[in-house]
């Protein structure tokens, strides 16, 4: 009879050894689990705000460097240039084709702004000066060349009819105002330009950069 009550006491404290462990093993592995879940969201976390940090500086890089760019494309300049030949369209020997031009232009980053001066011998071989504005227009770069577009008005000052000789409205007026169209094709700090005078013809130009 003890010995019978002695295995039934035994057979219980093994139930309720058994009974008593199994939450704790279930909650240990539900806070392995949790835990594991847990650092694992932490590391992704952590990848997507490294990932973040590199594509903001990324970003910041990229439009430093385009600010750089555009610095450096937008930069102003001072423009020397000097006529290389003129063209009549009436092909008068009495008309001057050799101009001798000598100009300065100040190219402002600003929206393509540019000031400038010429002296020249016009074409009744009068000393004859040009004070303008404008603006200049891009068209095409292909690597280091680069076509674009010009136009500037001002002032043209210098013609005479020299008491009668000449009839032209501009030698009556001696200074009236003007705009001036050209067309160049620009190489590093070299350009040629074309530009068109009115009526009468055009004039080749060739200058650099500084």
């Amino acid at each position: 009879m003890i010995r019978s009550n002695f295995r039934i006491l035994v057979i219980l404290c093994v139930v309720a050894v058994s009974v008593y462990s199994v939450p704790i093993i279930a909650k240990e592995n539900i806070e392995t689990t949790t835990k594991g879940n847990v650092k694992k969201v932490g590391k992704e976390e952590n990848i997507k705000a490294t990932e973040k940090i590199t594509e903001k500086g990324s970003n910041k890089i990229i439009k430093r460097s385009n600010e750089g760019k555009n610095r450096t494309k937008d930069k102003s300049f001072f423009f020397l240039q000097t006529s290389s030949m003129t063209y009549h369209w009436n092909q008068n020997p009495d008309r001057n084709n050799d101009q001798g031009l000598l100009g300065l232009e100040y190219h402002s980053s600003s929206k393509k702004r540019l000031y400038g001066v010429a002296h020249f011998q016009n074409s009744y071989f009068q000393p004859t000066w040009y004070l303008y504005t404008g603006r200049s227009y891009d068209f095409k770069e292909i690597s280091n060349f680069k076509l674009y577009g010009k136009v500037t008005y001002g002032i043209i000052s210098g013609y005479d009819d020299e008491n009668g000789k000449y009839s032209a409205y501009m030698n009556r007026l001696g200074t009236f105002p003007a705009v001036l169209p050209s067309f160049g094709m620009e190489y590093r700090d070299y350009a040629l330009e074309v530009s068109l005078f009115g009526i009468a013809g055009y004039i080749v130009n060739f200058g650099v950069k500084f």
